[in-house]
């Protein structure tokens, strides 16, 4: 119970921090955020399933959305395994960049060391037959989840706002192939594979739509990586120069 207790301190000591670098805000009253925060959600999902189901509106999105990138990276339809790489690669970058600066890396650490030792402290509770730590564990887990679930709504922020544009590059990149001359691609499994096949692994998915994964999802990995590790040590180096002065 000592390391939750220590876990909870430091994590009480970082938001004050936290607060104290945005130039004492905290002190004075704000207005509260959460309903309009909701509603500007609720609004933005509500408008992504119009345009999931409304089959002219995203066509719409997504050729507005190819007249800027077709001149980019379209290459005249030469190339569409290339412009699949750049599609992958900016909707990469913008959903990594949009949840890593709405994302506490270093509170989610702390939270995660936090269960990971109330965890433990639970299983012990059980173990020994203790009800009345384990009802206390029970509660400051309650309260542990309804910080997290803060925490994951402001990480949900970017990633609707972003599915707009996600849907549209998507749209096109749809039409792209769709226009193309030739959509035959030679792969050594298959030297004439069309890109609007059926993925050899994942039956129910386009080929074109699999090799978009393919480049997106391990670019993705790396950049946030990349991120991470130079939020923390912006972080370890911001306290090294406090512990000096």
């Amino acid at each position: 119970m000592s390391d939750i207790k220590e876990s909870g301190n430091s994590s009480r000591r970082h938001d004050k921090s936290r607060a104290e670098e945005k130039g004492g805000a905290g002190d004075a009253p704000q207005a509260p955020q959460g309903d309009s925060s909701q509603m500007g959600m609720m609004f933005i999902f509500l408008f992504t399933m119009i345009i999931m189901f409304n089959p002219g509106l995203r066509a719409g999105m997504g050729s507005a959305m190819g007249s800027l990138l077709y001149p980019l990276i379209g290459f005249e339809g030469s190339y569409p395994v290339i412009t699949i790489l750049f599609a992958s690669l900016i909707t990469g970058t913008l959903s990594v960049i949009g949840r890593h600066y709405f994302t506490d890396w270093i509170q989610m650490g702390k939270t995660q060391t936090i269960q990971k030792a109330l965890g433990k402290e639970m299983r012990a509770a059980q173990l020994k037959n203790d009800v009345a730590k384990l009802t206390k564990l029970r509660e400051y887990q309650m309260k542990m989840s309804k910080e997290q679930m803060g925490s994951m709504s402001s990480q949900m922020k970017p990633t609707m706002y972003m599915m707009i544009v996600f849907i549209a590059i998507f749209t096109w990149l749809w039409i792209f192939i769709g226009a193309l001359p030739d959509t035959t691609l030679s792969l050594p499994w298959n030297a004439n594979m069309d890109f609007n096949d059926k993925g050899p692994v994942v039956g129910l998915m386009p080929l074109g739509i699999l090799l978009y994964m393919f480049f997106s999802m391990p670019y993705s990995q790396a950049v946030q990586y990349i991120l991470k590790k130079m939020t923390f040590q912006k972080r370890l180096e911001a306290m090294d120069s406090e512990s000096n002065d």
